[in-house]
């Protein structure tokens, strides 16, 4: 089975990879400190024990481990002793079969693995090791025999027929993981056999503590052991989509729990990584099956995904080929997920968007505004990000919305209108092309949500190479515009270290000579630009271009501008923010 041994390498030619560059003993010792946090610290030597040894996000370590086995050959001597007991099965004295027969649950009642010793029952099993086996029991209830996916491999009879769970310390925070351990002969897909480990008392600073710890755990991990009968990872960043949906699994078989709400800060506040990156900051990326869930009202669309990975596509391309089955694509669902995350926290409304919203963080915004004139927005961002600005309604006006990109068809963009005492509304527009937005009052808000929906390849995702720039203007309906005066005032806000000029759009109400004047808010004059239109058709438009500097050469300070155009007795003004 060659395609199954090139995954089993897989890890060893990223380092082997990083080896060509000169990065291989950096590589391997970022690795072997990531791999020293998910031991329990009477494991590590103590010349190596740090006051806080936890790198990025705990929780599960499943990823973590299975890089350990793949690339245990490139580490020293020293460095695979330690790490010997993460790639094999722990060794404990005691162990029960569940109820369904179906588990097989390891433990011990002493050192440093030692099990809660509690046994209210009197049955001489401690009532941790119980819990922990009605959870797996619940976990195949909902997971297999309720949702409908596939078994987990058998593991050729190792340590009995049963799928095996081993309860050992674990470093701090680290709730468990799920070793894959061999491949499984005679079957097309890339599956894998695989063991679970998990913590012995939660009790070592977890975000949920105890047996309710346990549960989610017993969810999550068992839902990776489920993964591992579709297709192993065959990329470095498809993990991503691993712990998204294990992380989502918790909350589908102990709903009451909600491990999942700590990692919600993080990924609400940094929205510029890439969907598809496997990063601790994108753990709360569970959301998203929440959202598809939630929206098709159909939890069958996280299995068929699963399943057309399991014939060979990668998790984007089986998302999308999902979500074509029934009328819509990734790009558009990304697009939405973008709005869906703006509606949480105070803005929350369960009946519309998540269910839970109320308890998820404010999304983070890019930009917020106040909109009293034309305004244009620059900025650059990765594939599958999203970048959020809000603008405020100064005057009643009818606007519209023009994204304008190099690349449309990588691009959407959402605009979510809230008025007050009216239900926010939304829509999902392309690039290049006016929007109408309609008629807002005062007061009423416009969300702009720029979504770039390239997927990255992996090499992309480790660099900003890939990013693309965008632009948006909100604008005045063309239909409201003045048939003569100051038609188009962008960007506003002028950032000078971003920006290189400002543009004023203008048509003279004849052809002629006109005056330009740019003024502080106190009435000083600090730019003059005069403009004379030949005759002819259409000669009455013109623009005028500035960098920021006054007569002299100048930077001006920043603050509060007024553009003024006169032509004899005709004069019209406009307002433009400027900042350093």
């Amino acid at each position: 089975m060659k395609g199954k041994r090139s995954l089993v390498l897989l890890g060893s030619a990223l380092l082997l990879a990083a080896s060509a560059s000169g990065q291989t003993s950096s590589s391997r010792e970022e690795l072997f400190s990531r791999a020293l946090s998910v031991l329990s610290r009477d494991r590590v030597p103590p010349r190596l024990r740090v006051a806080e040894r936890v790198a990025g996000s705990p929780g599960c370590a499943t990823f973590i481990v299975a890089q350990v086995r793949r690339d245990f050959h490139l580490f020293t001597a020293e460095q695979r002793r330690i790490l010997r007991p993460l790639i094999v099965r722990p060794n404990l004295p005691e162990n029960i079969v569940t109820g369904d027969g179906r588990f097989r649950v390891h433990f011990t009642r002493t050192g440093s693995d030692a099990v809660p010793a509690t046994d209210s029952d009197g049955d001489g099993v401690p009532d941790f090791v119980e819990e922990v086996a009605r959870a797996f029991e619940r976990s195949w209830q909902v997971e297999i025999d309720s949702l409908g996916y596939l078994k987990p491999p058998d593991d050729a009879g190792v340590d009995g027929p049963e799928y095996d769970v081993y309860i050992q310390d674990l470093g701090e925070r680290f709730y468990g993981f799920t070793q894959s351990e061999s491949d499984v002969p005679g079957t097309p897909q890339d599956d894998v056999r695989s063991y679970v480990v998990l913590d012995n008392d939660f009790n070592n600073n977890h975000f949920t503590t105890g047996v309710r710890g346990a549960r989610v755990t017993a969810a999550h991990e068992f839902f990776h052991a489920i993964q591992f009968s579709y297709r192993n990872v065959k990329t470095a960043q498809e993990p991503f989509y691993y712990e998204l949906c294990s992380i989502w699994m918790e909350d589908v078989v102990y709903d009451a729990i909600n491990d999942y709400y700590q990692y919600l800060p993080s990924f609400f506040r940094r929205r510029d990584e890439p969907f598809n990156k496997f990063v601790p900051s994108n753990f709360g990326e569970a959301v998203w099956d929440h959202f598809l869930v939630s929206k098709y009202g159909d939890i069958d669309l996280v299995r068929t995904t699963w399943e057309r990975m399991r014939g060979d596509l990668a998790p984007v391309p089986a998302i999308d080929a999902t979500l074509r089955d029934v009328g819509s694509s990734f790009a558009s669902e990304f697009a939405e997920f973008g709005v869906w995350n703006y509606f949480t926290d105070g803005r929350a409304d369960p009946a519309a968007y998540y269910e839970e919203g109320a308890a998820y963080p404010a999304v983070h915004l890019d930009g917020d505004f106040p909109l009293n004139a034309d305004t244009t927005i620059a900025g650059s961002s990765l594939g599958l990000t999203h970048k959020s600005y809000r603008f405020t309604v100064q005057a009643a006006e009818s606007y519209e919305l023009l994204g304008r990109v190099d690349k449309p068809d990588d691009w959407l963009f959402g605009v979510i209108v809230s008025q007050p005492d009216a239900q926010s509304s939304f829509r999902i527009v392309p690039a290049n092309i006016a929007a109408e937005i309609g008629f807002l009052p005062q007061s009423a808000q416009i969300v702009v949500i720029a979504v770039q929906t390239r997927v990255l390849r992996d090499s992309e995702l480790l660099s900003n190479a890939s990013s693309e720039r965008f632009e948006f203007d909100l604008r005045r309906s063309t239909e409201n515009r003045p048939e003569s005066g100051i038609t188009a005032v962008y960007p506003n806000p002028f950032v000078r270290s971003v920006h290189q000029r400002l543009t004023v759009e203008f048509v003279l109400e004849q052809a002629g000579e006109a005056e330009l004047r740019i003024f502080t808010a106190d009435g000083r004059r600090v730019f003059e630009f005069d403009f004379n239109a030949a005759d002819g058709a259409g000669s009455r438009a013109g623009l005028m271009k500035w960098d920021g500097r006054d007569q002299d050469g100048e930077p001006v300070a920043s603050g509060l501008y007024l553009i003024q155009l006169r032509q004899n007795d005709f004069v019209d003004v406009q307002k433009v923010a400027v900042l350093r």
